[in-house]
């Protein structure tokens, strides 16, 4: 008995120490294993689920727009997401021995991934463009910021400028003034003395008459009208020196080379020391005048020889032909009539009011952003040319200090000028998903709505038409300021309508050419909104509005004159044929071509500009006592208007010495030749012929351009045969290898250009062979947007409310701000006596 007490007592020792602990270990392991396949059947069935959830997207919004975002109502949602998640957790061959149980499921979206917020739409845009190289940024609309960054310098040059001769002109009525007061009291003296010698004639002692009354009251006329003229002469020399201010201020390149000859050669025709001079000769005749007494000599007085007198005298000394001034103001008024065109009447109707489009929803989407926002500032309204330069200089300025990381922006601007319409669309044209952009509410007028922000469509695409104005009226200013033959025509219309040979002809010459450069403007928003391109940058070919029968070609209005124009370079190498690389040589060659001759027309310009700006300003300019100059003095007063436009760079110092080989002393025996007439101060100058004058500067413009276009086409000379190089690779490489060589090309001509000393700034003439089209203005608004934030998150925005408009179309209830990109599964599972729950956020 003892013995089974004994062993009874070993077993149960041996249970409680080695089989208790081995069972409880094991229960421990099995308890363990059903919790991590317990697990693991949650994870694997929560992924699975959440899969689910990222493929249930909105259709309309991935097919219309290429976006990807969950739209099911959360109830809806979860119900179907747990059936999935239920029936994946509770199924198996485990089941019996892991016996899970789902206890609870939740299915809610994260409201800040709704695609109605900007940072959202930014992300899902860069998603879907990351794979799709932007081609057409890369080689289209970068090409050409540069250009555009210079604007709203130049566009501050031109403010200036104008600013100057608008001071000018009131000097201008000032000497018509004082002019008109001394020729009546002139012609009184006259008929006194006339009178005088008559009766004297009569008498046995005929005894000298001289007017002295008359003469003091000239001289007191006189000094009272330089008051006056002092104050106007002292806001011309100010606003001569906020003018050098803006020049100074330019980047060193060809842009500033070529607004400078016009300063260097305009401002200061009249000074405060020749209103001294002749106040001081005034002071001295009025003593003398004082003093004199009846039956003395002929007094001698200063003031009509002195310089700015016979300038002022000249006011009213002079007057064109009748038949010229009548033919001049036809042109003017014909070219005022075309630089007046309200760009409005050439946009029709689109679209409608975007609020009342978006509906409710618009406030949804609003909220979701933090505010609409605004669309870019390049708009102020009007169309005068203040108001045209004002616009570029607020609304370009950004482009000056464009950040070198564009990639992002890239891709949003890439996105937008793909997937929305614009105005010259068509309704076959279709967006980067393929979807006809024909039939949309907003059709045509998408774009604009998205870059400006206006409720009203047609309201975008006004804006638009007028910012490409302003931008156009820049470009084209420089071109005409700086076109020597231009310029002289100018002058030959300035000299008829002004009817004197001061200040008059410098300031009516500035009108025409201003109005010039508005009415080509208009002609260039007119094709662009008829879906054709404009060259960035003109030359004399592709330059369409002369002025020779302006009134008749005029007379239908300004948008049925033919337009001289050319394709985009990058657009044909972009969609020219794989295996029609012959193609894109035929673009590049082209480009080179119209970007030689532009170059060649800068550097002619460069050195016959300020010439003819000189001898324009000297012509009634008495302030700088031309009598008696002989023609080395005259071919000395060239040479140092052409110094005075010295830029630094090889290539005016190449058309520099070309001139004075070929042009200078051809041009100085013109001048001199007809020096009586056009430095006379008598009645001469009533028959003044301009035209001489105008035919000398297009012959020296002539002669220099064609040796300076052989010099610039020996420089870049190479070109062609490394394009020809480029084109034996494949078609894409070859596409690739000639943008890299129209580059090279562009650096090229820059290099010549630009100044040596300084950074290169891509040379405007460059851009001669560039052609841009409406959609690549818009490319161009699009940016100034994005770039530096300045008004993302509008754009973002509005993209989401044009997202809706057209969505809800497609898909009855569609709300953008209840699309969402993120959603949060939570789920609680209960296996035997553990609760396991899990939360994971899937996202796009």
């Amino acid at each position: 008995m003892k013995f089974f007490r004994k062993t009874a007592g070993s077993v149960s020792l041996f249970l409680i120490l080695v089989l208790l602990p081995l069972y409880t270990c094991l229960y421990l392991a099995i308890d363990s294993a059903r919790w991590s396949a317990a697990k693991a059947k949650m994870s694997g069935a929560m992924n699975l689920t959440g899969n689910a959830a990222l493929n249930t997207y909105e259709v309309a919004l991935k097919d219309c727009y290429g976006l990807f975002a969950m739209g099911t109502s959360e109830g809806t949602f979860q119900k179907d997401l747990l059936a999935i998640y239920s029936g994946t957790v509770e199924s198996g061959n485990y089941e019996n021995y892991i016996n899970p149980a789902v206890d609870a499921f939740s299915v809610t979206y994260v409201d800040s991934s709704s695609v109605a917020r900007p940072a959202v739409m930014k992300y899902l845009i860069t998603d879907y463009m990351k794979y799709r190289a932007p081609y057409n940024f890369a080689t289209g609309i970068a090409k050409r910021l540069d250009v555009f960054s210079q604007a709203p310098s130049a566009a501050n040059v031109l403010e200036k400028s104008t600013d100057y001769y608008s001071d000018l002109k009131s000097v201008t009525g000032v000497l018509e003034d004082v002019a008109e007061d001394v020729q009546k009291e002139e012609e009184k003296i006259a008929e006194n003395e006339k009178k005088a010698s008559e009766e004297a004639s009569k008498e046995e002692e005929p005894k000298n008459y001289y007017d002295a009354d008359g003469q003091k009251r000239i001289v007191k006329a006189l000094q009272s009208s330089l008051k006056s003229l002092r104050k106007k002469v002292k806001k011309t020399e100010e606003s001569a020196s906020a003018w050098k201010g803006a020049l100074d201020s330019m980047s060193e390149g060809e842009a500033k080379a070529l607004l400078s000859g016009d300063y260097q050669s305009t401002a200061g025709i009249l000074s405060e020391e020749s209103i001294n001079s002749l106040e001081q000769d005034l002071e001295t005749d009025l003593n003398t005048l004082n003093s004199y007494e009846d039956g003395q000599p002929d007094p001698t007085l200063h003031y009509p020889e002195n310089p700015l007198y016979q300038y002022i005298r000249s006011a009213a000394s002079v007057e064109a032909e009748e038949s010229e001034t009548a033919s001049a103001k036809s042109t003017y008024s014909a070219l005022k009539s075309a630089a007046g065109t309200d760009v409005s009447g050439m946009v029709s109707d689109v679209g409608g009011s975007v609020s009342s489009l978006v509906g409710s929803e618009g406030s949804a989407i609003d909220a979701a952003g933090d505010g609409s926002g605004s669309g870019i500032a390049v708009s102020s309204g009007g169309t005068d040319s203040g108001t045209l330069l004002a616009m570029v200089k607020n609304g370009l300025s950004g482009l000056q200090s464009l950040a070198t990381d564009l990639r992002d922006d890239a891709f949003a601007e890439e996105y937008i000028n793909g997937m929305f319409s614009c105005y010259t669309n068509t309704a076959t044209d279709t967006s980067m998903t393929k979807t006809a952009y024909g039939g949309k509410p907003l059709f045509r007028a998408e774009t604009e709505y998205i870059i400006f922000g206006q409720d009203s469509a047609k309201a975008n695409v006004l804006l638009c038409a007028t910012s490409i104005f302003a931008i156009r009226f820049v470009l084209n200013s420089i071109y005409v300021f700086s076109n020597a033959r231009m310029r002289a025509e100018a002058m030959t219309i300035a000299a008829a309508i002004a009817g004197w040979t001061g200040a008059g002809v410098t300031v009516v010459q500035n009108l025409i050419l201003t109005a010039w450069a508005m009415a080509e403007s208009v002609l260039d928003v007119s094709t662009l909104l008829k879906g054709g391109t404009v060259p960035v940058y003109k030359t004399a070919t592709t330059w369409t509005l002369g002025v020779n029968g302006i009134a008749e070609k005029l007379k239908d209005g300004a948008q049925s004159v033919a337009v001289n124009s050319i394709d985009s370079v990058f657009q044909k190498i972009q969609e020219a044929a794989d295996d029609k690389v012959g193609e894109i040589g035929s673009a590049a060659t082209d480009y080179f071509n119209e970007s030689a001759k532009g170059a060649a027309e800068s550097l002619t310009n460069m050195v016959t500009s300020p010439v003819e700006a000189t001898i324009t300003s000297l012509i009634g300019d008495r302030t700088k006592s031309m009598t008696g100059k002989s023609r080395d003095e005259i071919r000395s007063l060239i040479q140092k208007a052409v110094a005075s436009a010295d830029n630094g760079s090889k290539g005016f110092a190449m058309a520099k010495s070309l001139f004075e080989q070929h042009c200078l002393d051809s041009l100085t025996d013109r001048i001199y030749g007809n020096y009586e007439y056009l430095f006379a101060d008598d009645e001469t100058l009533s028959k003044l012929d301009y035209q001489k004058l105008e035919e000398a500067i297009t012959s020296c413009y002539n002669t220099l351009y064609s040796k300076v276009e052989a010099g610039v086409d020996q420089v870049v000379s190479g070109a062609q045969g490394k394009l020809d190089t480029a084109l034996n690779n494949a078609s894409e490489e070859a596409k690739a290898r000639a943008v890299e060589v129209i580059d090279e090309y562009t650096e090229t001509l820059s290099g010549l250009l630009g100044k040596e000393s300084s950074p290169t700034t891509t040379a405007v003439s460059s851009y001669s062979g560039m052609a841009m089209s409406y959609r690549d203005y818009l490319r161009l608004f699009t940016f100034l947007g994005l770039i530096g934030n300045k008004a993302e998150n509008g754009m973002m925005t509005r993209i989401a409310k044009v997202i809706q408009i057209n969505c809800s179309k497609v898909t009855s209830g569609f709300r953008i701000s209840r699309c969402f990109t993120q959603v949060t599964l939570d789920a609680k599972v209960g296996i035997a006596a553990h609760k396991l729950e899990e939360e994971v956020v899937y996202h796009y």
